[in-house]
């Protein structure tokens, strides 16, 4: 056994108590030992009590909610996140209650520090007692192709550190089988000695053929699985995750079993996926569509990785910039950074006056090896792009901080997770939000008289005017 230096939180995902599993947390760790070598694990920690606070019975002496109040003059008590409500109603003394309604207990306002997520708090710990590190995280790479008509999945590429996995689906390859499966992996190899940048030629390629398309689903999460990095990364994630959740439950398959990590008992398994909403209403009720790149979608997995569309990674990282000319394809934004296009080019295979369907559909059917070698291209460019803007394994962790990455998009929630943790060190617990009935209201703009220049608007606020019949305040 090594001894250990020091482990490093990575992510976490709560698992809520059920009938079959107990109140878990999924810990992704990266251990880092003495000797200076580091290993990636998952950790399952059952019933962790995080805190909540309550005003002690002598200082409450207030009706509304307060922003913050000083450690000494409230109770500190502790819960698994399950029970959260339960417990917060018991310790407050309160009837009527409606059994595990958090909306329920945030009425009082002796309420305090239970809007934290538990996973920000078990992140806190960690560096507590291990001292803040900053070891860049790892990130993997995946990428489909599908057939333009059938919709099956004919090709599953990806690429973690030095190594690319390929997993290719018989229907692609249908024309070759009377040349054998090494003949064509090894055309395939040659291919892409032929095509890819140089930087790139000295990967370890690892391609197996399959029956079909479950077979390469499967392929491909066995060594996601085997390699434990802290991302799996994928442009556009929601074209390629369903396509291959789709295609599983067709066969019968569980896509929890297979995208969550094979040594966690079965009763953990998760796999839910939570859109980015696609449109927004404004203060003056209109509805606008919200661009692809900017939506954010969270993934529930039981994984040692963080499936995230690294398109909206891209996007969010650059909040407030102009957007990218020409849109966040990944050939167009390798363009940005790069200077050049990322797709791979195969001069004289097929017209260059194609459309993208089209193309795809002359590649695939017509050229299936170069077709390949194509996929295999797109997440090399990913590769390419990331060691340029270092945005998945530096500048997207440090962003979010203690922060679960589920809500990265949100800048009021990682502010609140941030100023919990920064004012408790100063003797301080923040307060909870109320809960709000009409949340789906939005007050505009609308009716309202403005009395005042708007050039004398300032940031300290407007002053207001009012008319008496001796004087004017």
């Amino acid at each position: 056994m090594k001894e250990i230096d020091y482990i490093e939180h990575r992510f976490s995902v709560f698992i809520a108590k059920t009938e079959t599993n107990l109140d878990t947390h999924l810990v992704k760790e990266l251990i880092t030992y003495k000797d200076g070598s580091s290993e990636p694990n998952i950790r399952l920690i059952n019933n962790f009590k995080r805190p909540f606070y309550i005003t002690k019975d002598r200082f409450r002496n207030h009706k509304q909610k307060k922003e913050y109040e000083e450690i000494n003059k409230v109770n500190s008590y502790t819960s698994i996140q399950s029970d959260l409500p339960n417990a917060i109603a018991g310790k407050l003394k309160m009837t009527g209650y409606k059994r595990n309604q958090y909306r329920d207990v945030l009425k009082s306002p002796y309420l305090y520090g239970s809007d934290v997520p538990s996973t920000v708090i078990l992140s806190k710990m960690y560096e507590d007692k291990f001292g803040l590190h900053t070891t860049p995280y790892t990130m993997s790479t995946l990428d489909i192709e599908s057939d333009v008509d059938t919709k099956d999945i004919t090709v599953i590429s990806s690429v973690y550190k030095n190594t690319i996995r390929t997993a290719i689906s018989r229907t692609l390859i249908k024309n070759y089988k009377l040349s054998g499966d090494e003949w064509i992996i090894k055309e395939v190899r040659r291919l892409y000695s032929e095509h890819v940048e140089e930087k790139h030629k000295d990967k370890e390629l690892i391609i197996t053929i399959h029956d079909n398309e479950v077979d390469c689903i499967k392929a491909i999460f066995k060594f996601l699985h085997e390699r434990k990095p802290d991302f799996l990364a994928i442009w556009n994630v929601m074209f390629d995750m369903p396509m291959m959740t789709n295609a599983l439950v067709r066969a019968g398959e569980s896509p929890k079993t297979i995208i969550s990590d094979p040594d966690i008992p079965h009763e953990l398994k998760r796999y839910e996926v939570k859109q980015g909403p696609a449109k927004k209403k404004k203060a003056d009720g209109t509805v606008t569509q919200i661009d692809i790149q900017d939506r954010w979608h969270s993934f529930l997995t039981c994984s040692s990785f963080y499936i995230i569309d690294a398109m909206c990674a891209y996007s969010h990282i650059r909040a407030g910039a102009s957007k990218v000319i020409g849109g966040y394809s990944l050939d167009n934004i390798t363009l940005t950074n790069l200077g050049k296009g990322g797709k791979l080019k195969f001069e004289g295979l097929v017209s260059d006056n194609l459309s993208k369907e089209d193309w795809h559909r002359q590649m695939s059917r017509n050229h299936p090896l170069h077709y390949i070698v194509y996929n295999m291209g797109d997440n090399t460019t990913m590769c390419d792009l990331e060691d340029k803007t270092n945005d998945l394994s530096v500048v997207l962790p440090t962003l979010a901080g203690h922060s679960n990455f589920t809500y990265f998009n949100s800048g009021p929630s990682k502010i609140v997770d941030k100023l919990y943790l920064e004012i408790l060190d100063d003797g301080l617990v923040l307060g909870t939000k109320p809960h709000i009935n009409d949340q789906n209201k939005i007050l505009g703009l609308d009716k309202w008289i403005v009395t005042l220049n708007p050039t004398r608007i300032t940031k300290d606020g407007s002053k207001v005017l009012m008319n008496r019949s001796d004087k004017t305040v």
